[in-house]
């Protein structure tokens, strides 16, 4: 499935109801807004996505025939209103199905677990005739997937009643606090001799998680060992138990310091991994060697998890690929 810009129309309509009149909508035009969500949030009703499509095109052709109108608009705001109206208004509306029986939310979901089956795999940096690397180009795939589908739909789908001026539900409260992932490297199936499954990762719950306080790591040529420390408890090792050198580094999370995002040069191996805080202050850098550069990262997100991963029957030394967890930060607590 490929996320369209009829996709990201909700994000529209929501921040029209919540800054609309402070922008200088007439009550009138908010109103139309909020009824829009609330025919929308009726689980009864059979919703087309044509009527979605309509409703939009009109809201928006009506605001932009007037420059003045949109002049307390961010700018962010405006540019992803005009990429919503140019989709909108080249709509077959006869060629898109209708949403029977369900609610914007429902119907968002529905969607993103259906197309994680259609995923075309992220080849970059990676080569076929190496071991691990069809599977690890497929769960960067959908991790890629699950995360932009997070982002940019799910998200909304949990803010949906409170855009409309409901209260959020604590489902909603911890579906936005639960984490999303990147990766790059070559894997299988396995990391330190045990299975993945296809959704490997525990669920997070809201308010339970600890803040990444250390990082100890070690190799100079490529990287060796990587282990993270969760509040005082330090999580699993990665790689060889050993490395020379390896050492501790320290977060300073009293003076607000978290980790924001990681640079990793991969290949055949995990050859560098530079860790940078929300600061734009390198904490520290592991291994050296080259290769192809990823930068894993989400804005207004931060790292809350770290996994190496490690072939069991791998006889050369380092970590073959990484993952990283980030949580928004704007449940982020302190």
């Amino acid at each position: 499935m490929v996320c369209t810009r009829s996709d990201n129309a909700p994000e529209a309509i929501g921040r029209g109801i919540q800054h609309g009149r402070k922008w200088g909508f007439s009550a009138d035009e908010v109103n139309f807004l909020q009824e829009t969500f609330d025919k929308l949030t009726t689980e009864t009703a059979a919703v087309s996505h044509a009527e979605i499509a309509s409703r939009h095109r009109i809201f928006l052709e009506n605001l932009m025939l007037d420059d003045s109108r949109m002049s307390n608009v961010p700018e962010e705001t405006i540019q992803k209103w005009k990429a919503v109206h140019v989709y909108l208004a080249t709509m077959d509306e006869h060629a898109v199905p209708a949403i029977d029986g369900s609610s914007y939310v429902t119907y968002a979901k529905t969607m993103y677990e259906s197309g994680r089956d259609n995923i075309k795999s992220e080849w970059e940096g990676l080569s076929g005739d190496d071991i691990g690397a069809k599977h690890g180009a497929n769960f960067r795939a959908k991790m890629q997937y699950d995360a932009d589908m997070n982002i940019h739909v799910l998200n909304y789908a949990d803010f949906w009643l409170y855009l409309a001026g409901k209260h959020f539900t604590e489902e909603a409260l911890t579906n936005l606090d639960d984490e999303i992932f990147a990766s790059r490297g070559r894997y299988d199936i396995r990391v330190n001799g045990n299975p993945w499954e296809d959704k490997p990762f525990p669920p997070v719950k809201r308010g339970s998680n600890d803040q990444i306080t250390a990082i100890y790591a070690g190799g100079i040529t490529n990287v060796e060992l990587l282990q993270i420390k969760y509040g005082d408890t330090w999580g699993a090792a990665y790689g060889s138990p050993k490395p020379d050198p390896a050492s501790t580094t320290d977060l300073d999370v009293n003076a607000g310091e978290y980790l924001y995002w990681v640079d990793v040069w991969f290949g055949q191996k995990l050859g560098c991994a530079p860790f940078w805080l929300n600061t734009k202050n390198k904490l520290r850098e592991v291994g050296s060697s080259g290769g192809t550069k990823g930068e894993l990262w989400f804005a207004d997100h931060q790292v809350t998890s770290v996994y190496g991963i490690k072939y069991e029957s791998s006889a050369l030394s380092g970590l073959e690929g990484i993952i990283v967890g980030f949580r928004p930060l704007f449940l982020k607590s302190d």
